[in-house]
């Protein structure tokens, strides 16, 4: 049985299990109960590690949170443009892709898929990363918070796990509007902040330590692309299975070598390629989608080795290279080769900080970007006339949002 498949069903279960034992604990927020709300346990975990931080570096985290504001709000400009162009495509361009997208370990159409273990890592690491900055900037300010805890957003059922941090509503909305503005930035702000942490410790740390661990041997044809098209190495005699050495002079260790050398060649050209079984010509193809880009028409794997060391603890490489990323399979189908790295938790930590930080930005009602555009609101419009062009947008941002995942399901 699928291994993610089994964690799921068990993540569940013992979900399940602690809700029915706590649930004296347990507080139930409605949203649009009974189809979406969150459960939330509270406690006092972490206050007192907020209390430290704030305390001990009070000048630097105003700077930064000023910062946040900034970026905040240039984040949220941006991606309401890109949301209305992304929509705009959609409707006129009948191959644009959905920008906006439910992220879930589910393989469905219209669902970004993201497998089991490294999703349910990824978004609680997320949601600790986001509201604890919440608190940490609202104790810089003085401002009391009341409780931490656990969430599970509930879709129906309790699925997508989740952090909170509870500042005191009352406090924060009687304090100068920058401060607000702080607090409410925090959170999507220090996602990115870590996100690109994380991009940089992949390309400055674990890229060299990649080369260190494993000797790439070439890339492997794991199967052939559309059946519909003419397949360019099909056709020269290349069967699925062999690995790919030498293409034209160039040698071939990884996929970012195929790329290269490709770039260099265009459809009609016909050059000499080496795999493990024997020498070929083949002769490039074109792709529907880009004419202009030589076409294989397989699906490849990275063929490679452990070194050393490595290669006698192959657990322990397994398990390191589960979390910094594997060469594994890539694709070649339609038009160009993606890296030959696998992608490891740290990918899907870079890219759900990223992507679901500053989705936070987008100015919808209660979450943070929408707590954000309101105060400027009130500020420059009042109190009354501020919260109604507040609710109008909300209403057209949410409805641009909802049309455009509703695209991705089509």
């Amino acid at each position: 049985m699928d291994p993610e498949l089994i964690g799921a069903v068990t993540f569940l279960v013992l979900l399940g299990l602690v809700l029915i034992i706590e649930r004296k604990k347990i507080i139930v927020q409605k949203i649009l109960f009974p189809v979406i709300y969150m459960i939330m346990y509270r406690t006092k975990v972490g206050i007192n590690l907020m209390d430290k931080i704030a305390k001990k570096i009070p000048r630097f985290l105003k700077v930064l949170s000023f910062i946040g504001i900034i970026v905040g709000f240039l984040g949220m400009i941006l991606l309401v443009y890109l949301l209305i162009v992304n929509l705009y495509d959609l409707i006129t361009k009948p191959e644009a892709i959905a920008g906006v997208g439910l992220v879930l370990p589910i393989k469905a159409k219209g669902v970004f898929f993201v497998p089991f273990f490294y999703w349910i890592i990824s978004i609680f690491i997320l949601a600790v990363v986001h509201e604890f900055s919440h608190g940490v900037i609202a104790r810089v300010y003085g401002m009391k918070v009341k409780s931490s805890g656990l969430a599970i957003l509930s879709l129906v059922v309790p699925i997508i796990p989740a952090a909170f941090v509870e500042p005191d509503e009352k406090v924060i909305t009687k304090r100068p509007h920058r401060e607000q503005l702080s607090v409410f930035a925090a959170g999507p702000f220090s996602n990115v902040l870590f996100a690109f942490g994380v991009l940089a410790l992949l390309l400055f740390v674990i890229s060299p330590m990649i080369s260190n661990i494993v000797d790439f041997r070439g890339v492997t044809i794991e199967s052939f692309g559309n059946s519909n098209m003419t397949i360019p190495v099909k056709e020269a005699g290349i069967q699925e299975g062999e690995t790919i050495i030498q293409l034209n002079d160039s040698q071939i260790n990884i996929v970012d070598d195929l790329t290269l050398e490709m770039a260099h060649f265009k459809p009609g050209d016909t050059i000499p390629i080496i795999t493990d079984k024997g020498e070929y010509e083949v002769t490039f193809g074109t792709s529907d989608f880009n004419e202009s880009i030589p076409y294989l028409g397989v699906i490849l794997s990275q063929k490679y080795e452990y070194k050393g060391w490595y290669k006698e603890n192959e657990f322990v490489t397994d398990a390191l290279l589960w979390a910094t990323g594997m060469p594994q399979r890539v694709g070649w189908q339609l038009s160009y080769p993606v890296r030959g790295y696998g992608l490891g938790l740290l990918f899907w930590l870079y890219l759900l900080n990223i992507g679901i930080g500053l989705f936070n930005l987008i100015p919808i009602g209660p979450i943070d970007g929408g707590r954000m555009l309101q105060l400027p609101l009130r500020r420059f419009f009042g109190n009354e006339v501020g919260d109604k062009i507040w609710k109008y947008i909300s209403i057209i941002v949410l409805v641009i949002v909802l049309i455009t995942m509703a695209f991705a399901f089509i």
